[in-house]
């Protein structure tokens, strides 16, 4: 996008929010604690310890925000447009995902999105 957009004034980013605390692995739980229920005592011990150190590491809902937020309001000087963002708008890899400088993977991605985007009547 960033550089179909290239000297139009636009700029684009993409983003990583980071671990966020939502609603989304809900059903995550149910399962895990079925996978659980045939392993041995070692085993569900090391699932409660890395399940309290993963609960340590995630976002709140508003703080998993924050990546985005920067993103829109941070002076588009400071930012690489095109770049890779992580928590809390720390730019990485060299500003790029390991796959931005695919351009046959780019192409495909942006010729899907065109087709899709034509289908929904925009």
């Amino acid at each position: 996008l960033a550089e179909q957009l290239n000297g139009t004034g636009v700029t684009a980013y993409s983003c990583h929010p980071g671990i966020v605390m939502t609603e989304l692995s809900r059903y995550m739980m149910e399962e895990q604690n079925q996978d659980l229920k045939t392993a041995g005592w070692l085993a569900k011990q090391m699932a409660y310890l890395l399940a309290k150190y993963f609960e340590q590491m995630q976002f709140t809902a508003p703080d998993g925000a924050l990546t985005q937020l920067h993103l829109s309001v941070a002076d588009p000087g400071e930012l690489q447009t095109g770049g890779f963002y992580h928590p809390i708008g720390k730019l990485v890899g060299g500003g790029r995902h390991s796959q931005g400088s695919n351009s046959t993977l780019a192409k495909l991605v942006w010729t899907e999105t065109a087709r899709m985007i034509h289908e929904a009547g925009f």
